[in-house]
Order: structure tokens, then sequence, then C-alpha cells
């Protein structure tokens, strides 16, 4: 008789803490030789219960994670994306006859991969130290300590974790904007936003869904323990699939920054593949991108931009709303200024063309009124920043795929806010 899902998710529960509990009884989250037969048995469970669709993998360092498979399968390809949209089609998009078709999460390097392993959990805390891992029934990584939960610390991680030699551990890689996007896409079309710890430890949406609460501040719990609240919390709606897209922190996603509102992108999911420095921010690798879905050179004329839509040079503090466009004529002046608008209603300049790219990327609405979500930013001159995605511990309303705090994140910045998410490609 099959098991019920409930019962599915205590089996794997117990698995899952065997795993944690071995990692966190090691040196620097390395489970000892002692302790390594009991996580085979505990990893052989999870990949079992789940049918393969989760797995214990570890990192070069020897340190294990929790993984969800993320297949390069029909699902990946635009054409099922677009749900009959116009927005999209297999040959609009895209160069040459193997990159044309599937979302750009599934392209690294002009090659398709297979499929990519997501951390199932953000980044985990004990002891006051953050580990770029994912595991079970723990606090959230944020802020410092150990891992610096920022875009800049979360590359030196990977670097530090991938110079490990451990043979075999894979490669790992801090979540990427493209990938974040691809399940955003795939929620859309699924049919199915996942909730979250977005409202201080229980769900905005549904008030009745709270989790194992961590992390008291003033009184007020603000995170919840991984893997904690009900089912709906997953990005699939079942406990197979990945927990905390929708708080309590928000994911650090690279790939995808701004300086001075220029819009910029580092092609593909080529995030995944790169090194601290080409991601920093002098980073080449990043490009601007044009009104066909070009991606172009930095500061190329004409490469899009997000701007004021009124007149803002005399206001010193608040939220007004921003479009996308090709040159900034309401570029802030007063730093407490800040733009704010829904990612549904997020539309362009007259004569401005929204291109699929940035649809792609969930930069703008991928149709019309989806995915919820609110989008922040901020252009005033020398002004370089990251992005949060999905939620926070207190987004509440404004979370979701189409959510994006772009306005107080400079690449350097902490909080306890955000956080990252490990990531393996299976090319």
């Amino acid at each position: 008789m099959p098991i019920s899902t409930q019962k599915r998710r205590e089996q794997l529960e117990m698995a899952m803490q065997i795993v944690t509990d071995v990692a966190v009884r090691g040196s620097n989250m390395v489970p000892s030789d002692y302790d390594l037969p009991v996580l085979r048995s505990a990893a052989n469970d999870i990949f079992r219960l789940s049918g393969g669709r989760n797995k214990v993998l570890f990192d070069k360092l020897g340190r294990p994670w929790i993984g969800v498979w993320v297949p390069c399968d029909e699902k990946a390809r635009l054409a099922y994306l677009s749900g009959g949209a116009t927005y999209f089609s297999d040959s609009e998009y895209g160069t040459g006859t193997n990159v044309a078709s599937v979302h750009d999460a599934f392209i690294v390097n002009d090659s398709i991969i297979r499929g990519f392993w997501m951390g199932k959990f953000p980044d985990v805390r004990v002891n006051s130290v953050n580990y770029h891992l994912s595991l079970y029934n723990l606090a959230p990584a944020y802020g410092t300590g150990g891992v610096t939960e920022s875009y800049n610390g979360l590359a030196s991680a990977c670097d530090t974790a991938n110079a490990g030699t451990d043979s075999k551990g894979v490669a790992v890689h801090n979540i990427t904007d493209a990938e974040f996007a691809y399940l955003g896409l795939r929620a859309v079309r699924d049919g199915f936003q996942c909730r979250g710890s977005d409202n201080y430890g229980k769900s905005q949406q549904v008030s009745t869904e709270q989790g194992d609460p961590c992390l008291l501040s003033n009184g007020q719990y603000l995170h919840v323990r991984t893997g904690s609240g009900p089912n709906a919390w997953y990005h699939n709606g079942s406990p197979l699939g990945i927990w905390g897209l929708r708080g309590p922190v928000a994911q650090i996603c690279h790939g995808y920054i701004t300086k001075a509102g220029e819009m910029l992108f580092i092609p593909n999911n080529n995030a995944a593949s790169l090194a601290a420095a080409d991601l920093a921010e002098t980073s080449t690798q990043y490009k601007g991108v044009l009104q066909d879905s070009s991606l172009v050179a930095q500061g190329t004329a004409d490469d899009l931009k997000l701007d004021f839509v009124n007149d803002i040079s005399t206001q010193t503090i608040g939220s007004f709303p921003f479009e996308i466009c090709t040159s900034l004529t309401h570029q802030q002046v007063n730093t407490d200024v800040y733009g704010s608008n829904s990612l549904a209603t997020l539309g362009a300049r007259s004569g401005v063309t929204i291109p699929l790219f940035l649809r792609l990327r969930l930069r703008a609405p991928l149709l019309a009124g989806t995915p919820s979500g609110t989008q922040y930013m901020r252009n005033g001159a020398g002004m370089t920043r990251c992005s949060i995605r999905g939620a926070y511990y207190g987004s509440g309303s404004g979370g979701g795929f189409g959510y994006s705090n772009g306005y107080d994140w400079p690449l350097g910045s902490t909080g306890n806010g955000g956080g990252g998410r490990v990531v393996s490609l299976e090319k």
C-alpha cells in the first residue's frame, strides 16, 4: 500500500534529521568517519522515499547537504512555460538551434545542462556561525558569522568550498537569478505559488500556517526553523519540494545587479559557473539589455534602466512608482527616496518595448497580474544594488516570486532578511 503524504514527510524528516545531526557533530560540519555509515543509511532513505527527487550531496570540503532535483525536461521549454501566451515561442529567443528553446537556467556557457540540485533549504546557522549548506531543522543563516550572507560573501564562500579536496564532493554555487526566475515561471505555469513564513513566523496569506519559531528580536520571532510549517511552504506543495522560497529569509541571487538604475545581467546561467572575481561589481561579465533581448556591454546607449515615473527631485523621503526605460529622466537625488511597484503592474515608458528576456527573468510581468510580489529599487548616481527575492520574514502581502528588494542591498550588505541557498549543476 502506498504511504500517505504525511507519513512520507515524517519518514523524510527523520532521515534528514539524522543527516543534520551527523553534520553538526562533525568538525566544521564535516562528518566523522564513525558517523559516515549512519549518514549513508539516512541518505539512502532520503533518496528512496523521494523517488530520487531528493538527495544528499557533499561539497568539496566534505560537508553534506540536501538537494532537490530540478531537471531540464519538457517543462523547461519555453513552449511549455508560455502556456499559450504570445510572449513566448521556441524560435524567438536565444541563438543557435539548441539554446533557443529552453529557459536560461539550463544554459551554462552555451551548453544545455541536464539540470541542477537546488538546496532544499536555505543556508543554515549553527552556534552563531553561517554555513552555505542545506540542512533540516536549523535556524536560517543571516548576516555575518562564518559565511557572510551577502552577495559578495556568498561568492567567496563558494570559492572556499570549491577549493576543497574531497574527491566525491560536487562544485557548488549560490542560487542564481536565472534559477529563481525559472522556479517562479514554473509556479505560475503550474498554478501553484507557494506560501511561506513571510509574517513573523506565520503566513500572511493563511494566518493559521506557522513554523517552529527562532531568532527572537525585540520580543518578536523573525525566523522559523528550516523545514517547519505546512506542505504549502514547499515550492510545489509537496514535502519532496524546495522549502522557504517565500520567507523567512529572502534569496540573495547571483547574476543580476543594478548600477544607477541600469539593469545588468550575467548571460544565461553562467553566474553558476563563475568565481567571486567574476561576480564582483567591477566584472565585465554583467551585460546590459536592449529592447530586442540582446545583451550588450555596460553603458551601451539605450540599454534598459529603471527610472521613476514622475519627477521626484523635490521629494526627501518615501516610495514612488517606477518603470522600465532607456534613459534616466527622473533619477533620484535624495537617498531616502526609493522606487516601489508590484511586478504585475510594472510597465515601460512610452515608446519602450519590454523584451522577452526581462519576462523570463521575472524582472517584468510574465502574464497579466502574475506573479505576485513587490519590486523595489534605487537608481541614484553611484548606487550599485543586488536584490533579494521571494520574501523575508516581514514581506507580508508584498512577497512572492515577483518580490525583489533592490533598494537597500549593496553587494556587501548583510541583514537578517536575506540569505543564500546552495546549488550544484549536473552537466
